[in-house]
């Protein structure tokens, strides 16, 4: 079975390897993500799995996300 979850969250801090987002919903670790990204005018689209989730304040998260699948044009524009 398979959950979809949309959900928009705010980037703290990307790289060719991953991302940080703040969320309002606090996600498992192993949670398989699909992502869309704003990098100035271009979107990026990737897969992902949460690493870890930390409560900052209530209702208020921060997910590390590692990329399983990135397109390398999309990567290079994360440099």
């Amino acid at each position: 079975q398979q959950e979809y979850i949309v959900s928009i969250g705010r980037t703290l801090d990307v790289s060719e390897g991953g991302v940080r987002v703040e969320t309002h919903r606090q996600l498992d670790k192993g949670t398989k993500l699909e992502l869309h990204i704003a990098v100035e005018d271009e979107i990026i689209s990737a897969e992902g799995e949460v690493l870890y989730c930390e409560e900052l304040s209530d209702d208020l998260f921060a997910t590390g996300i590692c990329f399983t699948s990135i397109r390398k044009e999309d990567c290079r524009l994360l440099l």
